[in-house]
């Protein structure tokens, strides 16, 4: 009774000493993400209401804790924010929880001291986008008030969801991370940093849309329009629309209108629909991503009332449709994603080899059925003495118990290790550096350990440019450790901290069970590598690109490769790369290949005829992709270019995750890309133990990719050719030849 006293007054004491509300604040209103709309592990917007004492101006500092994967917390602060009068708004990004997490809000003061602490259960909280789903966000009057709260009001195709973008704008580009499109009209008009940060969002691999028409002077004004890539002229008037309704694919006519308000578009874009008037739907490039602008206005009549307006929005914006799958696919239970594919290849250690799952269930399953047996035999047949199994039987357990962990240990290695893979990404155009670094820590024993990462590859000067966030990482699967399986709570969690400053990111605290791997991945972005790679590419023909490429990094590229087009380029006789070298891509060092067979290894085997018959006979086909191969070359060589080999059609995999990393929409729209590898990580890892062993590295991977500008030669130099006759002719030059889509303005609706 005494003891049970005691523990009732300690629970008594602690539920005290965390007040669920301070003295002078609380917490009246939490919005997440979109509207409510956000991916499970991946960062979004927060807001959070505080209302406190109209008299204090103390500064607070809000925490959040998630969950990840494996069930820790993982806390995050958003840094502080003062309020004045009686309420205020505190903004941020943080990394949204696995399936199902709780979140919980705690409001500190500058000292530290909690003023209030609100968890927000998981059923409380808006349901996260489902697996494979993608995430348009609508801005401005794309948008309507309802009586259910803000609705979008443009169709959106099937397998995408859509959520409002509300004001005040996010200021960090991170904030737009989950965000697939963000689909504005013409008088969307951030402004200061909240433009800023669209840009950067932009140039790190989002995609832009916005819908002129009516507008076009308004945009033209604003802030977007100073550093899209699409020159944007006049307002006109367009009487032909029946380009819109043959690109759209649609048997639905338009409705009958005089003249449509249309914006005049530039055509050294890639041009999607193209009326008598000019460019009806453009789309460009811009750093990684891409901007695409719609000569009209998607939301006025006569395109607000037309059937064929969702397949119109569909086939511009959605870079790559749904394919029915082809040829013979190796099916890997639990590996659904290039994602899981790279985790599953950082997690591969040398002298490492973990049993699965299913393998120590067999294992478990034979032990139980051989020991019991074992111990009745030698019992009952050999020593004839049943008694004896009180000695006999702990003794065969605490046997095969040492033997099972020494060859646990045997086959689980002895150190510390981890794994790095960067992946350096640089616009030439731009001259925006884009870095992702991950980590994966494997210990053989629990510990605690600190990681601390912080970009090497370039410095910056530019106070704008977003500083280096980190972020916990586990496959994007429904399986056990991956962050579509839903979550679970528990008494006791243990948790660790995400920090991030101007220099690096950082993991604090981060617990480990023995045998355990812990995955983080680390994002960067600079707008200052202009200077890192020039070229002066030039195309006159499908797959001729001639011209220079010169890099100034402070090491050799190895193993590179350039592609463009469908083409790729590579010099068998020297794989090194050194800077401040030019390599001429018009050289006979150069072989020029087909890149689908490339890519998916296609092989040509010729059938020999019986005897007597003539001719040949050749069999083609394709190497089936293999979603277990843990060669980090092979992965990103296809997480690189995976819709130019088809996409998930041959791979059998989805890149929902990674799709900003496939550069496959840049060179459909006539970039070159240079991919290569360093023998010299972009960042700097530290792993500091504060208990368990120190971690030794195994292996550190860098990538290098470069997106180079190309310029089409349209002059038309005649080439003399000799005829059988001795005579002499004028040869079409390569410009007069079927040009490259991929790098001239398509026109694919010209009249």
């Amino acid at each position: 009774m005494i003891r049970l006293s005691q523990l009732t007054a300690l629970l008594l004491a602690a539920l005290i000493a965390v007040p669920a509300r301070g003295a002078d604040a609380s917490i009246d209103r939490v919005e997440v993400g979109f509207g409510g709309r956000y991916k499970a592990g991946q960062w979004m917007p927060l807001a959070v209401t505080v209302q406190r004492d109209a008299d204090s101006t103390r500064p607070l500092v809000l925490e959040t804790v998630t969950a990840d994967a494996e069930g820790s917390a993982v806390i995050q602060s958003l840094g502080s924010v003062e309020t004045s009068g009686s309420h205020g708004i505190i903004r941020g990004v943080i990394q949204a929880g696995r399936l199902g997490s709780d979140l919980t809000l705690r409001i500190r003061d500058a000292d530290g001291a909690i003023l209030v602490e609100r968890r927000l259960r998981a059923g409380s909280l808006p349901t996260a986008v489902p697996k494979g789903e993608k995430l348009w966000v609508m801005a401005g009057g794309l948008n309507e008030v309802s009586g259910e709260g803000v609705e979008p009001t443009l169709p959106v195709p099937a397998g995408v969801l859509a959520a409002p973008l509300s004001e005040p704008l996010p200021e960090s580009d991170d904030a737009y991370t989950a965000a697939d499109v963000l689909f504005a009209r013409g008088d969307f008009a951030p402004q200061g940093q909240q433009a800023e940060a669209i840009r950067r969002w932009v140039a790190g691999g989002g995609h832009l849309v916005i819908a002129l028409g009516r507008f076009t002077d308004t945009f033209r004004d604003g802030p977007l329009a100073e550093w899209t890539p699409i020159e944007v002229g006049e307002t006109v008037q367009l009487r032909d629309l029946s380009q819109l309704e043959a690109f759209s694919g649609s048997d639905r006519r338009l409705p009958a209108r005089a003249r449509v308000r249309a914006a005049r578009l530039g055509d050294s874009a890639e041009v999607l629909a193209y009326g008598a008037d000019g460019p009806l739907i453009a789309r460009s490039p811009y750093g990684f991503g891409i901007v695409t602008l719609f000569a009209i206005d998607l939301d006025d009549v006569p395109f607000s009332t037309w059937a064929g307006r969702p397949n119109l929005i569909r086939k511009a914006i959605l870079r790559n449709e749904p394919t029915k799958a082809k040829g013979r696919r190796i099916i890997a239970p639990g590996v659904s994603d290039i994602a899981t594919q790279l985790a599953r290849s950082d997690d591969s250690f040398p002298n490492v080899e973990r049993p699965t799952v299913g393998a120590a269930l067999i294992l478990l399953i034979v032990y139980a059925a051989v020991v019991g047996p074992l111990d009745y035999l030698l019992v009952h047949r050999v020593l004839k003495r049943p008694a004896l199994t009180w000695i006999t039987l702990p003794l065969l357990v605490a046997a095969s118990g040492w033997w099972l962990h020494a060859a646990a240990a045997n086959a689980n290695g002895t150190t510390s290790r981890f794994n790095q893979t960067d992946i350096l990404d640089i616009d030439a155009t731009t001259g925006t550096v884009r870095g992702r670094t991950a980590v994966t820590l494997y210990t053989v024993e629990s510990a605690v350990s600190d990681v601390v990462i912080a970009p090497t590859g370039v410095e910056s000067s530019r106070q704008e440019e977003s500083a280096p966030r980190v972020a916990w990482f586990t496959p994007p699967e429904a399986t056990f450790g991956g962050t579509y399986r839903e979550a679970s709570g528990g008494l006791f969690r243990p948790e660790y901290a995400l920090r991030s400053s101007a220099e690096s990111a950082s993991a604090e605290a981060v617990p480990q069970l023995v045998w355990a791997s812990r995955r983080f991945v680390a994002t960067w972005q600079r707008g200052d590598g202009a200077d890192l790679v020039t070229s002066d590419l030039v195309t006159r023909g499908r797959g001729v690109l001639e011209g220079t490429i010169t890099h100034t990094l402070d090491r050799p590229l190895l193993d590179y490769v350039v592609v463009f087009g469908d083409r790729i380029f590579v010099n068998p006789h020297e794989s090194q790369w050194h800077p401040g070298e030019p390599i001429d891509l018009a050289s006979a060092a150069f072989d020029r290949n087909d890149l689908d067979s490339y890519l998916r290894r296609r092989m040509t085997t010729r059938i020999e005829r019986e005897a007597g018959e003539s001719g040949a006979e050749f069999l083609v086909t394709d190497t089936a992709y293999d979603p277990l191969e843990t060669d980090i070359g092979a992965i990103l060589r296809m997480l690189t270019f995976h819709e130019a080999t088809g996409g998930s059609a041959y791979t059998g995999l989805a890149n929902d995750v990674l799709g900003s990393h496939d550069l496959t929409h840049l060179v459909d729209m006539g970039r070159a890309i240079v991919l290569g590898r360093l023998d010299a990580p972009a960042s700097e890892v530290t792993v500091d133990a504060k208990s368990g062993g120190p971690f030794e590295p195994a292996r550190k991977s860098t990538f290098v990719r470069l997106v180079l500008p190309v310029t089409l030669d349209e002059s038309n130099v005649p080439i003399t050719l000799p005829t059988f006759d001795g005579e002499t002719a004028e040869a079409p030059t390569e410009s007069d030849a079927s040009p490259d889509p991929a790098v001239r303005p398509r026109r694919s609706s010209r009249p």
